[in-house]
């Protein structure tokens, strides 16, 4: 893959990571919000129930000081075709409770479990029946003795709507259940008088504003200073400004925290790619640089070559010890040519212009022709077995492979520390791939450092001691090329026992 495709690929998958990020995250504050939204609504009907039930009980407390705390209450509260008087003793004992009817559970049942849940849920229903029932009834009889107190009802409402943290504009109305047009008959609370309707019949006309009703169904007979013509029950409305407000409001600190993380998140990433580019313009700053700078030693060092080549076998006779000097000189340019042509190589290669040209390629030969040339310009003794078929062929750019082997003959040159060097070079086909080993006798690779062999510009520590020249660029070479024409190297090597490099090409 292409370096800069490489690197659109990149970005295009970190694009899609924040946008997916981000849509999963609107995803998870959209549900938090409606079940935060339910949660509210819940919180105001039962702010609405409790404030019933304290507002009553007040009223029967009132009532009870008024009468004397001696005297009991002997009226009924009647509910349909039901009776229930207002002592403690008519109270719902355990076995009326018991009477209700849940269904029977089947113990030996494998969904015990469910049974159990259903009767459960079939036993709330039911209670919650009742107390509605109760409730309905407590209001038909005892309105009739004590007149409802609104201003008490609304202190107990803004009490329980504190408690749930719900803090908001809101008015509360008695209305008709019978009218669709919800005509208001009295208002019972002005907590913004600003917005608040002019005239006791005016109909609430907030245009951000939700209502919730708590239908008790009271009678209007029972109301202080009621309208006489009316007789249609009324239920308590409640309406709120801006309850999505509310919830927001409670969002407020996973809003920000969220914010600030996908802010951070796209901070960074600008950040990563801004320092991307920068190093990749620097770096192709620094190719560009190399590139020109090899062009340029390659022709001092070829001139300087022949000029000591001539003076070797062309010119006139030389003694001894300046033939000496002049050797040292050709082996010292020849060594820097080889290490020039080699950044080079590494630095065309990562440019998009590279190309590779595959070819068939005879191993033995290619082989063959590099034994010669090592035992013709080395001096340490070496020695070569070859165990590598006829006729076995292998795609692959020549150039490029010539170098890769030479690479791995010259490691096993340079750094065999015994008086015979003894290198072998074997290659299989097995299935669709082709297998080149090369082994040696040197002194082998600990395992600490095998997986660093291949890195650029690494180098086996060897405290002090430098004996061996070189720049950590061979191997590296090798790794990357393998690479390049679809291929890997492996090495297996233990310290003292040589080493065994592994050469995978496509056959």
């Amino acid at each position: 893959m292409k370096p800069r495709l490489h690197f659109k690929l990149i970005g295009l998958m970190i694009i899609s990571a924040l946008i997916g990020l981000i849509v999963f995250q609107g995803y998870w504050l959209k549900g938090l919000y409606g079940t935060l939204y339910s949660q509210m609504e819940s919180d105001i009907r039962e702010a609405m129930r409790i404030a019933d039930y304290k507002e009553i009980f007040y009223r029967m407390e009132e009532y009870k000081q008024k009468r004397g705390d001696g005297e009991e209450y002997k009226g009924g509260i009647s509910f349909g075709q039901v009776e229930v008087e207002a002592r403690q003793d008519s109270l719902p004992s355990a076995e009326k409770l018991a009477s209700v009817d849940v269904g029977e559970i089947d113990l030996t049942e494998i969904d015990l479990k469910e049974e159990v849940e259903t009767a459960l849920n079939e036993l709330l229903s039911a209670l919650n029946s009742l107390e509605e029932i109760i409730l309905q009834g407590m209001h038909d009889q005892f309105d009739s003795i004590a007149h409802i107190q609104f201003e008490n009802y609304d202190r107990f409402l803004v009490d329980e709507l504190k408690a749930r943290n719900i803090h908001a504009h809101y008015q509360v109305y008695l209305v008709f259940e019978a009218q669709k047009n919800h005509q208001v008959f009295r208002t019972l609370s002005k907590s913004h008088p600003a917005m608040a309707p002019d005239t006791a019949t005016a109909v609430f006309d907030w245009k951000d504003a939700s209502y919730y009703d708590y239908p008790v169904r009271m009678n209007p007979k029972y109301l202080s200073e009621a309208d006489p013509t009316i007789s249609d029950p009324f239920s308590y409305r409640l309406y709120i400004k801006s309850p999505s407000r509310i919830v927001f409001r409670q969002m407020t600190g996973i809003l920000l925290t969220s914010f600030l993380l996908l802010l951070i998140i796209l901070v960074a990433f600008l950040y990563l790619l801004r320092t991307i580019m920068r190093q990749k313009t620097e770096e192709e700053l620094k190719t560009d640089f190399t590139n020109n700078m090899t062009h340029e030693l390659k022709t001092p060092i070829s001139i300087s070559y022949a000029a000591v080549d001539s003076l070797l076998h062309f010119g006139d006779p030389v003694n001894e010890k300046q033939r000496k000097y002049l050797t040292i000189v050709k082996e010292q340019l020849t060594g820097l040519a080889g290490l020039v042509e080699q950044i080079l190589t590494l630095s065309v290669e990562n440019r998009s212009t590279f190309k590779l040209h595959p070819v068939e390629i005879e191993l033995k030969e290619l082989i063959v022709q590099l034994q010669e040339q090592w035992l013709m310009k080395t001096k340490q003794h070496i020695r070569f077995s070859t165990d590598i078929p006829d006729g076995l062929t292998v795609m692959a750019d020549k150039t490029h492979l010539y170098n890769i082997i030479n690479n791995l003959i010259d490691n096993a040159v340079k750094y065999n520390n015994k008086e015979m060097c003894e290198i072998t070079i074997g290659a299989t086909k097995e299935q669709e791939e082709i297998r080149i080993s090369l082994s040696d006798n040197g002194p082998g690779i600990s395992q600490a450092h095998q997986s660093r062999i291949f890195d650029r510009f690494y180098r086996i520590p060897s405290g002090n001691l430098h004996n061996v020249k070189g720049h950590g660029l061979g191997l590296f070479y090798v790794k990357d090329m393998m690479k390049k024409q679809g291929g890997d190297v492996t090495v297996e090597s233990q310290s003292g026992k040589g080493s065994t490099f592994h050469l995978i090409l496509k056959g």
